[in-house]
């Protein structure tokens, strides 16, 4: 490995030191962002020393938590959290809004590549900064919709100060508050990216775009890695199911994982499941998760609706095989975690075709893809596993085989995926151009053909 440095740059110690920036409230029961960047740190504390990785995320305080010698996570108390303002508090991730986190920017000159996760808050505008003023290797991932998010959340505040009348309709369909706040967030992230020096893209749609915003050199992929043998078809057990979660045994469990909100699309998965009960149907859906919509899923659903909150890591994967069939109704989906255990735990998967989750499906054969976001539509998809029983046991073996040979493990994704692109960065002569990347690579979709 050449050991040149970036021109102005100290030489490299032996590990390669990499700061990732995740700018969202780490807990146990965080989301599938932080629980990533988890599990790339576990790959990484395996991995041993030759990497020393640290991932920043937002805490209530500062502090600093060790995962292993050359592993940590270092926790920073926003500057400005949207947790602050009552009017945000149905938005169910926080971050820090303010331009420049001080305490952030001590902690990464030393880095030999700095990652972003996302182009819009505190961390990453800090991140820019910090790597313009040191010369550090700036690369950054994306893990959400950010721009999406914004006209979504924007418009649930409006409707939640206005309801849904014609003053919230003046803002909405004349004004276009939300399609504004969309448009300005996806303004700031494209400038954020223009920044790095190499982008990973989780999906080609992502990809395409990126590569007419970057040129095809700085754009990469990074996919999601799951744990084959910690979500298992072995932790099937339904009496358990029923006695912890109050799910009837000879009832058909469909589960479905995230937040309970509208961006997730629960209420529509929820609407056929009603449609199916109200056929006399023995459905019951399992939601873990919170969010706004908890309340109207009940209301609607009543004792067939489970709504446990979000379920620690070993209760979930039981859920996960004990379940019968896997819903994500999701309309827009850059990639969901529960979208992979839900297959690898051997289950037949049911998703929005709009969300792009279809790239994880073999239609017909490892579950369905819906063509849209009518509760009919998805009432008729679950009824047809429901009618054929043998059919739904096949998909979920289909699902699991599937899943073995096409989704790779953390390790791999570190490993194949990040360490690459981290170690051409930081390693790159001097006299190369910021953006360079002779071994980057189109994004493969996991399971492309």
């Amino acid at each position: 490995m050449n050991n040149q440095r970036i021109e102005g740059r100290p030489r490299l110690d032996p590990a390669l030191r990499v700061g990732v920036l995740v700018d969202l409230h780490w807990s146990p029961n965080a989301g599938g962002h932080v629980k990533t960047w988890e599990r790339v740190a576990a790959a990484a504390a395996s991995l041993g020393p030759a990497l020393d990785l640290t991932v920043h995320f937002s805490g209530a305080q500062e502090a600093m938590h060790v995962v292993a010698p050359h592993v940590r996570y270092r926790f920073h108390r926003p500057v400005l959290s949207t947790a602050r303002f009552p009017f945000l508090s149905h938005v169910p991730d926080h971050s820090d809004i303010a331009p420049y986190n001080p305490h952030l920017a001590q902690r990464l000159a030393d880095y030999d590549v700095i990652h972003t996760t996302d182009g819009v808050f505190a961390f990453a505008r800090t991140a820019a900064r910090v790597a313009r003023r040191h010369g550090i290797p700036l690369v950054s991932s994306i893990h959400t919709t950010e721009p999406y998010y914004a006209r979504v959340f924007t418009a649930a505040t409006v409707e939640r100060f206005l309801g849904s009348g014609r003053l919230a309709r003046l803002f909405l369909d004349r004004w276009h508050v939300a399609a504004r706040a969309e448009a300005r967030v996806q303004r700031r992230l494209d400038d954020h990216l223009r920044a790095c020096a190499r982008v990973l893209a989780s999906n080609a749609e992502d990809q395409l775009r990126l590569v007419g915003l970057l040129g095809h050199h700085r754009v990469g992929r990074l996919r999601r890695g799951v744990d084959h043998g910690f979500f298992a078809p072995r932790k099937r057990d339904r009496q358990w199911l029923e006695r912890e979660l109050g799910i009837p045994a000879d009832s058909v469990a469909v589960i479905s994982v995230g937040r309970l909100d509208r961006v997730k699309n629960v209420l529509t998965l929820a609407r056929a499941v009603r449609l199916l009960i109200d056929r006399g149907l023995p459905v019951h859906l399992l939601c873990p998760g919170k969010g706004a919509d908890r309340t109207a899923l009940v209301a609607l659903l009543g004792s067939r609706v489970s709504c446990p909150g979000v379920l620690d890591p070993e209760t979930l994967a039981r859920a996960y095989a004990s379940a019968d069939i896997a819903a994500q109704p999701a309309i827009v989906e850059e990639l969901s975690n529960a979208v992979l255990e839900s297959s690898t735990s051997g289950l037949p998967l049911l998703v929005a075709a709009s969300s792009g989750s279809g790239r994880f499906v073999v239609d017909g054969e490892t579950g369905l893809i819906v063509p849209d976001s009518e509760p009919a539509s998805w009432a008729r998809a679950l009824h047809s596993l429901l009618d054929d029983r043998a059919r739904l046991r096949a998909m979920g073996h289909a699902a699991r085989a599937w899943s073995l040979r096409h989704v790779p493990t953390w390790h791999e994704v570190l490993v194949d995926d990040l360490l690459p692109v981290w170690r051409q960065l930081a390693f790159r002569p001097a006299r190369d151009e910021p953006a360079a990347g002779a071994d980057a690579r189109p994004v493969r979709e996991i399971g492309a053909r």
